[in-house]
């Protein structure tokens, strides 16, 4: 065996710092100190020891060309490439000066185009559906409730299994609506919007070019409405709810008033203004938490509003403040409590109304009754009483009237069909 090659370390000059990362010069190699020279060329690939010998930049034909490498940041592995076309040898060792000095900085932009960064993550275009949006979760996880965080990740859940697998940049229009179909009924529209977001900041991280979700009508997809009471359920709802102090409230506000859940659990008897016959709703009770409920701001600034109350509403909460102010309750306490001595456990008060409601339903023949189909319901008979949508929206708390409009077609489509049939009748007169 022959004695080891013998290797002297030489500093490197400020103006060759670029060249750590291109091909040194002839009788020289890389080593953790830098480019060192060699007594002989043992153990160095011909490949390596030919780089050595033509220098870097180099002549070809009649142009000079630069060779640098450096690690993909999405794998890990040594990425070498080459360019060519330079005029002059100092035109290519600009060149090269440039490109390491942008390497150095972490800059890829100029040399690898299919990935981005997303979070503290790099993703490449090949990412599978599941991994980008898990990634997505984790970094909206901070910016959301917990309640929305939760109802996010539930949404994604039911999704992996179909197209989980798959690469974002293959997904289309096609399998969207095809998970759509298979969602339950009552859920198209927020599964629609979640997986949609997810699309949409992948199209800002350049990973994708389009949302495939951006087409799809999901009022075609919904497999049918959520119940609603007719004028005279609704009214012996009602009358059956007094017999029960626990829930008669929330049952009355959400059939008067659209109100959701989370608001009429939130309101209390100080929100009430009786000499301008008004309620603020300006809260709303929802899980902030794993397993813990609390006030909250409601889900967007139209939700914050002051609504008039019926003569029936107003006259119902001052009796019901008479009746149970001697169990303590005061202008501070919650509506819906009838004991102001007792802890408040608002998940146990949510399924005693669940439980009550939907006995109440299978008893005149409705499946599946909740405080939101009551909620449904005061729209929809307001707006088969002829209520301008601008009103009934303002009523709900909607975002924007086109998302009570995209709610209650189907309500205002029965509408036009009864003025064109009556412009029909009269018309033939």
């Amino acid at each position: 065996m022959g004695s080891e090659p013998v290797i002297q370390h030489l500093p490197l000059k400020s103006d060759e710092r670029f060249k750590v990362f291109g091909t040194p010069a002839a009788g020289m190699v890389k080593s953790e100190c830098g480019f060192v020279e060699v007594s002989e060329t043992k153990g160095v690939s011909k490949m390596t020891q030919e780089r050595q010998k033509r220098g870097n930049p180099y002549k070809r034909g009649d142009t000079w060309t630069i060779d640098y490498s450096f690690e993909d940041p999405a794998t890990g592995k040594k990425i070498r490439k080459r360019k060519g076309g330079y005029a002059t040898k100092k035109e290519a060792e600009k060149a090269l000066a440039i490109k390491k000095a942008k390497i150095l900085q972490g800059d890829l932009s100029d040399e690898i185009h299919d990935v981005s960064v997303l979070g503290n993550t790099v993703v490449t275009k090949d990412v599978s559906f599941k991994d980008y949006a898990e990634i997505w979760l984790e970094m909206h996880k901070e910016k959301v409730s917990f309640g929305t965080y939760r109802q996010y990740k539930n949404v994604l859940k039911f999704i992996y299994p179909v197209i989980g697998d798959k690469k974002l940049n293959s997904i289309n229009r096609s399998d969207i609506t095809y998970i759509l179909q298979n969602v339950a009924d009552g859920r198209v529209k927020t599964s629609k919007a979640i997986v949609s977001m997810v699309f949409k900041n992948a199209v800002i991280d350049d990973i994708i070019d389009k949302d495939p979700c951006q087409y799809i009508d999901i009022r075609k997809l919904k497999h049918k409405n959520r119940p609603t009471l007719t004028a005279e359920q609704a009214s012996k709802l009602v009358q059956d709810s007094l017999e029960n102090d626990k829930i008669s409230p929330i049952i009355i506000l959400a059939l008067f008033l659209g109100l959701r859940q989370g608001e009429i659990l939130a309101l209390k008897y100080s929100d009430f203004n009786f000499d301008k016959h008004e309620v603020k709703i300006t809260k709303q009770i929802s899980l902030i938490a794993p397993k813990v409920y609390g006030e909250k701001e409601p889900k967007t600034l139209r939700s914050i509003r002051t609504l008039y109350l019926p003569l029936y509403v107003e006259q119902y909460i001052k009796e019901r403040y008479k009746k149970l102010s001697a169990n303590g309750i005061d202008v501070n306490s919650y509506i819906c409590i009838v004991d102001a001595t007792k802890d408040i456990h608002w998940r146990g008060l949510q399924r005693r109304i669940e439980k009550a409601l939907k006995a109440w339903g299978e008893s005149v023949g409705i499946e599946n009754l909740s405080i939101h189909c009551l909620r449904h319901t005061c729209a929809t008979l307001l707006i088969k009483n002829g209520v301008p949508a601008k009103k009934v929206s303002d009523l709900l708390g909607h975002a924007n009237i086109s998302t009570t409009i995209d709610i209650y077609c189907d309500v205002f489509q029965a509408q036009e069909d009864v003025a064109n049939t009556m412009q029909s009748i009269i018309v033939t007169i």
